[in-house]
């Protein structure tokens, strides 16, 4: 296990569709505890694959359970949306230090396989539909500003291009 570093916008690895899992190997029980580790390391809610240079359809999120937490990781997933479109605030990791409010369903029924080949059925409310959302979007290349509005679009260029990070991934 390792905590990797992130990958940040605009690399071209966040905006590439990731390969479907073939087979549970070493390489990819490996990705899921670098994810799991690099995502407690960085306090984030969720983190998928491409955040850390792996093109594969994996990401992992915090879940709250009756007795505690836990990072649960998800192969394959699929996500049928329900509910109601709400209003939230949002981040990503792969954007520091950037928030902003986009729309997203209420609810997720997230579909998938676990690290020892179990299927994986959960209904999701909340933050965890949301940020489940958020981490199959990085899985097909899309970032939580594709959602932004115009206005959103044009105050998050502005802000971009002073932020030191981009200005050093630019040069």
């Amino acid at each position: 296990m390792a905590v990797r570093q992130l990958v940040l916008y605009p690399e071209p690895i966040l905006r590439k569709v990731s390969k479907e899992v073939n087979s549970l190997n070493e390489e990819i029980f490996t990705l899921v505890a670098d994810l799991k580790e690099t995502l407690l390391a960085e306090q984030g809610l969720g983190l998928a694959a491409p955040q850390i240079g792996v093109a594969k359809r994996v990401f992992v999120f915090r879940r709250k359970l009756i007795d505690g937490e836990i990072v649960q990781e998800v192969i394959n997933p699929v996500l049928e949306l329900r509910g109601r479109t709400i209003d939230s605030e949002e981040g990503c990791l792969s954007i520091p230090d950037f928030r902003e409010v986009i729309k997203r369903r209420s609810v997720a029924v997230l579909r998938g396989i676990d690290l020892n080949g179990n299927d994986i059925l959960l209904e999701l409310e909340g933050l965890e539909a949301r940020c489940a959302q958020h981490e199959l979007d990085h899985l097909n290349g899309v970032l939580f500003i594709d959602h932004f509005t115009i206005p959103q679009k044009l105050l998050f260029n502005e802000w971009v291009e002073k932020q030191e990070w981009f200005k050093l991934k630019n040069k």
